[in-house]
């Protein structure tokens, strides 16, 4: 009987251990399988080829490809090939593999902290605002933005500063009343171009320099990068530097899709977006003054020496219409 006992203690034991070994070996063969697995991120951006963001996306193609050992494909489509940001931001909801650059204002009425970053007169540099991207507090509204289906790979693109560019000369304030300029869709930028008088009206970028030609628009709020990479300085003469905002873009893909791919995939991703918004931010802070230079001797006309004390008097409430005077205390006080 104590024999019998014994036999089947030991069988039982060998079929629990038989049980685990097979347990483990398909979990091993689900890891060499995914190991194997190939995967196409799609990243889209409006602007063409040779703006500083889009060069700094085809080098993050490279360095991606090249840290997965080709397990990682990533397609560059510039000039809105895509579509525009809201059909990439609809596309990414559904987990769709497609990526797209991006300010957080989009996201507006999902987490509406995360928006101030795109505030009037926040900050003055870049340096600052890349510290504000990077702090506890940002990327805590990153994270309850993952939560919503929309993954920030990181939000250290810099492009410079937005300034008033008019078919007229724009001398003070009261110059941009009633004046039609184009702008995205971001709740801040609307907000601040009505509060200096003006009349925000949306135009997809593609579609300004035509738009100024027509009279659709009297000119439009863009950064020295975006005037001179889409020739727009050619059908509008006046540039005025308000510095209304300094914008900070992040490239953003759908949170499911992030969500299955392998963590060494993930971090591969993280790491080169952060390095590929270096490179773009160094890109930009190296030819904006080269560029305002060459579009001046090209006929634009460059007023750096408006008055801006009642641009930022009119910021302030802004801020307080939108309910983010609190967020933007919290930026300043995390890059103290």
């Amino acid at each position: 009987m104590k024999k019998q006992l014994l036999l089947g203690a030991m069988i039982l034991c060998l079929a629990g251990s038989m049980t685990a070994c097979s347990g483990t070996s398909k979990a091993a063969q689900d890891n060499k399988a995914q190991e194997k697995e190939t995967y196409t991120l799609k990243v889209s951006h409006v602007q063409g080829d040779n703006a500083p963001v889009v060069q700094a996306l085809y080098q993050f193609e490279k360095d991606v490809e090249a840290d997965s050992n080709g397990r990682l494909q990533i397609e560059v489509f510039p000039n809105g090939t895509l579509g525009d940001t809201v059909d990439l931001v609809n596309q990414c909801k559904t987990g769709s593999n497609v990526a797209f650059m991006t300010d957080a204002g989009r996201f507006a009425d999902i987490i509406p902290d995360i928006s101030v970053i795109c505030g009037p007169y926040l900050f003055d540099d870049y340096e600052t605002g890349n510290k504000m991207v990077q702090s506890g507090v940002f990327q805590e509204w990153c994270g309850q933005l993952a939560k919503e289906g929309y993954k920030p790979l990181s939000f250290n693109y810099y492009e410079g500063d937005r300034n008033i560019l008019a078919t007229k000369p724009i001398n003070s304030m009261a110059d941009l009343k009633d004046v039609k300029l184009r702008t995205g869709s971001t709740v801040q930028w609307i907000d601040t171009l009505n509060a200096f008088g003006a009349i925000p009206t949306s135009l997809a970028q593609s579609e300004v320099y035509t738009g100024i030609q027509q009279k659709v628009v009297d000119g439009a709020d863009q950064q020295v990068i975006t005037v001179h990479d889409m020739q727009l300085y050619e059908v509008c003469k006046n540039y005025t530097m308000t510095h209304q905002y300094q914008l900070m873009l992040g490239l953003v893909l759908s949170n499911d899709w992030y969500e299955k791919l392998p963590e060494d995939l993930q971090k591969i991703l993280v790491d080169n977006s952060i390095k590929a918004g270096e490179y773009s931010s160094q890109l930009t802070l190296e030819l904006v003054d080269t560029q305002l230079e060459e579009m001046k001797s090209q006929g634009l006309v460059v007023n750096d020496t408006i008055d801006l004390t009642e641009f930022k008097a009119v910021a302030d409430k802004v801020y307080e219409a939108e309910g983010l005077t609190e967020a933007r205390q919290k930026l300043l006080d995390a890059v103290k």
